[in-house]
């Protein structure tokens, strides 16, 4: 019986052979030298069962050809034999002879059959398939992030192209601001979360404040490093005049940071009629940390109320603290009853913060600027005229307004300050500018005079005093003392119509007064 399988074996190798190999090849002398090695095998397994004879073949036939002493003219054939029977072939590196003509009379056989694979094998193509998986779950989320912002575009087409980069150059000076954050994270408060998406309706306004912060970010967060002082504070400007260095109040605050003339006197910034210190970028921004230094002393190291105190003052500051420590209330920041332009301060300058944490969240990118001076303080000795030293530096005159906006018109004054603030890359010209320039008199610093200072010092000596009441306005009091609305306004510095009941007046003495009707 063993006997009888093992030779339809051989024959079913060698019929296939015949299909295989080419017609001159295929002899008779072959087909037996194949089944004498296939009954030879058969002979050495004769003592085992049918299925063990059969697995003894297959070994027989996978052993290298150099144990098997075969010819090379019986090598292809031997191949094509283990390949029709499932087996590997012997080489693997050899190419395994194509067939040229099949017969019609044997059985065809799909030559596509794959092979055995190795063990090496299936885990490498396993490894391949996971790494494919993972090629597309990770083009899946692309496509999704590309969907978010096509939807965030599609939401903002009156706005700046949404940002698509989450990292910082770095050498920008935002790392550095960030780096120095100290405020509490009060976020999850209501009053911030409003804040929080007013900014988010009016990103076109904070961009704005962004770029113009630009031109002072390195200058305003050095002096707070130096003094130790949280760079959270950077953002204050952003609150109080969006950093526009020549903003006005109508409480009567100016400057960066919003100093009214009492504040600003108490702490050093001169006042006259040719400079205004709070208008001066640096010597406000010196002012400021003097102000606010005290403050977090005066309050015991809570910097929010430090706020607090210097949007509203500190004696109302106090006052509230007093109150809610009589009805045994807290007395943080939040729980105070402060005026609305105060409750909304602190929680605007967080936002802000929020707005330089996570730009990407609100829509925006924030301005790249380098963590270097992007403006330089040159030094000055004499009254020289900025508009004419300007252009014999290579710069515009209105440039070197912008930036020194604290001289009123123009002309350097030694005896108020003597520094002024240069683009970085005209510092040596300006330098070089300033001592070649002739220094400008008094005769001509008067001549730059305004009209309202030269009415002003006409009628300073001979002037009335008028007291506003309740009811009365601009027309009626320039009407009752014989002058007109815009000299009214010129010599009291008035902007706007509107005057409060108990303000004085100051009223040309020269002007006939007329009857009250």
């Amino acid at each position: 019986m063993l006997l009888k399988k093992s030779i339809a074996i051989a024959l079913f190798a060698t019929s296939s052979l015949v299909c295989i190999s080419t017609a001159n090849a295929t002899t008779d002398e072959n087909l037996l030298s194949i089944a004498n090695k296939l009954l030879n095998i058969e002979e050495k397994t004769q003592s085992k069962s049918t299925p063990d004879a059969v697995d003894a073949i297959m070994r027989e036939m996978k052993k290298p050809k150099a144990q098997l002493n075969v010819t090379s003219k019986e090598d292809a054939e031997l191949d094509s034999a283990a390949v029709l029977l499932g087996i590997a072939p012997l080489v693997p590196s050899r190419p395994i002879p194509t067939p040229v003509h099949i017969s019609r009379n044997v059985p065809q056989f799909n030559q596509s059959q794959p092979l055995a694979q190795s063990r090496q094998q299936r885990l490498l193509n396993k490894r391949k398939r996971e790494n494919l998986q993972r090629l597309r779950n990770k083009k899946l989320r692309l496509n999704r992030q590309q969907q978010l912002l096509r939807l965030a575009r599609t939401r903002n087409r009156t706005y700046q192209r949404v940002n698509t980069a989450t990292r910082l150059p770095a050498n920008s000076v935002w790392h550095r601001v960030k780096n120095g954050f100290r405020f509490r994270n009060d976020q999850y408060r209501p009053i911030v979360q409003r804040a929080i998406q007013r900014m988010r309706s009016n990103r076109g306004g904070v961009m704005r404040t962004l770029n113009r912060s630009t031109d002072y970010l390195h200058l305003v967060a050095t002096e707070l490093q130096r003094r130790r002082m949280p760079t959270d504070l950077v953002l204050l400007p952003m609150v109080e005049s969006a950093y526009i260095t020549k903003a006005r109040s109508h409480a009567g605050a100016a400057g960066m940071w919003q100093f009214i003339r009492g504040t600003g006197k108490r702490y050093g910034l001169k006042q006259t009629h040719g400079y205004d210190g709070r208008l001066d970028v640096i010597e406000s921004t010196r002012a400021a940390m003097d102000y606010l230094q005290k403050l977090h002393r005066e309050f015991r190291g809570d910097w929010f109320l430090a706020l607090a105190a210097y949007n509203c003052g500190e004696n109302r500051v106090h006052r509230e603290i007093e109150k809610n420590r009589a009805r045994g209330l807290p007395t943080d920041y939040w729980s105070l009853s402060l005026p609305r332009e105060t409750r909304n301060y602190v929680p605007k300058l967080l936002a802000y913060r929020e707005v330089i944490r996570s730009p990407r969240s609100f829509g925006i990118r924030l301005p790249h600027a380098v963590n270097a001076p992007k403006l330089i303080q040159v030094y000055f000795s004499k009254a020289v005229d900025l508009k004419k030293v300007a252009y014999q530096a290579g710069m515009q005159a209105s440039t070197m307004q912008h930036l020194n906006p604290g001289f009123k018109y123009g002309i350097t004054m030694p005896s108020m300050t003597r520094k002024i603030l240069v683009p970085r890359q005209y510092a040596g010209n300006m330098q070089r500018a300033i001592q070649r320039a002739p220094t400008v008199s008094p005769i001509k610093i008067a001549k730059y005079s305004r009209a309202t200072r030269t009415y002003r010092r006409r009628y300073k000596r001979k002037s009335r005093v008028h007291r506003v009441r309740h009811g009365e306005s601009l027309s009626r009091i320039a009407s009752r003392y014989g002058t007109t609305v815009r000299k009214l306004k010129r010599l009291n510095r008035i902007r706007g119509s509107r005057i409060k009941a108990g303000r004085r007046l100051r009223v040309a003495a020269k002007s006939r007064r007329s009857k009250r009707g």
